[in-house]
């Protein structure tokens, strides 16, 4: 596994992609991967798990959870149908006995 350490907290440097992530997937001979796409994954697989956008937001570095929900919405919306889904169809499960 190959991952990238930031020293400082804080925004990671806008070089730090050409120092250190795409030689890194370079390396491991991995094709049609960006940080962007990275970072984009990371997203998608946050709000599948139920983190709320609000979360999402500080973690992503977004200045609040609007531009979060806006870039996001639709699996945002996959994920609370999916839940709705998932309760009613618990609820209409008969209990075994």
């Amino acid at each position: 596994m190959v991952a990238l350490k930031q020293l400082k907290p804080g925004p990671v440097h806008r070089n730090a992609t050409g120092r250190g992530f795409e030689p890194a997937v370079a390396r491991a001979g991995i094709d049609g991967v960006s940080f962007h796409s990275m970072r984009h994954a990371f997203a998608s697989r946050m709000i599948a798990r139920g983190i709320s956008s609000t979360v999402l937001a500080a973690l992503m570095g977004h200045e609040s959870s609007t531009i979060t929900e806006r870039r996001y919405i639709h699996l945002f919306d996959r994920q609370r149908t999916d839940e709705a889904v998932r309760l009613a169809m618990s609820a209409a499960v008969p209990a075994r006995m």
